[in-house]
């Protein structure tokens, strides 16, 4: 299903016309069904998908500012990336998620954003170090991640 999803969009995002052209929602979806699977694979897609969303918006943005709209990205999009690295079972899972997190951030001041992370995306981020911290992190990391939290 994830790679119908995934060709849908593909085909959405290559229209020739222009007349039907994907929106946030459309990348949300897909993004939230890749989340789902909870494989190393399927969290790397999910990431892919938010590039290409961000790629899209910046290009609306130069190009249809109308369209930009509809395609602006917002804190779903980046809490389901996450949410997919923490389902992911990836060793790599705390290091990719914690660069969504200050991707988020540095997003969060420049005015073209909206978006910012919130409980959600902290829970979540919290949620995936619960799970690895006694494998893959030192206390000192997440002594480190959970200051950067409060000074977001």
């Amino acid at each position: 299903m994830c790679y119908r999803f995934s060709q849908i969009l593909t085909t959405l995002r290559s229209s020739g016309d222009g007349t039907v052209k994907p929106s946030v929602h459309s990348f949300a979806m897909t993004i939230n069904a890749w989340s789902n699977v909870g494989s190393e694979t399927a969290a790397h897609n999910a990431e892919e998908i938010l590039k290409r969303l961000l790629e899209d918006y910046d290009e609306a943005l130069e190009q249809d500012t109308e369209y930009a709209k509809e395609l602006k990205p917002n804190n779903v999009v980046f809490n389901s990336v996450i949410d997919a690295w923490a389902r992911s079972g990836s060793n790599s899972a705390g290091e990719k998620a914690e660069s969504i997190l200050l991707r988020m951030e540095g997003l969060s001041k420049i005015k073209i954003y909206d978006v910012r992370p919130d409980t959600i995306t902290f829970n979540t981020c919290s949620k995936l170090y619960c799970d690895v911290v006694s494998i893959f992190i030192s206390c000192t990391d997440a002594v480190n991640i959970y200051n950067a939290c409060h000074n977001i």
